[in-house]
């Protein structure tokens, strides 16, 4: 949806490593400091890889969350 500001392999490699670094954070099992990081993390990745606006990065941000969040409802209450 949106140009990348670096080549398709290099963007993909930054966005595994963001996910592995929020992994990591996940194994903590505190969920505000996960939340916390997952929010800034995909802050920080949205708006360096792509040409986006502050605006627009914090709104996918809020997306992304939001999907997260919903999700893991769905399995919670399925199981």
């Amino acid at each position: 949806m949106y140009e990348h500001r670096y080549k398709q392999w290099l963007t993909g490699t930054i966005i595994m490593i963001g996910h592995a670094v929020m992994f990591a954070v996940f194994l903590m099992g505190n969920i505000y400091f996960i939340t916390i990081v997952n929010i800034m993390t995909y802050i920080v990745l949205i708006y360096v890889l792509f040409f986006v606006t502050n605006g627009s990065a914090l709104f996918w941000t809020a997306i992304y969350i939001a999907f997260m969040a919903l999700s893991e409802q769905m399995v919670f209450f399925l199981y």
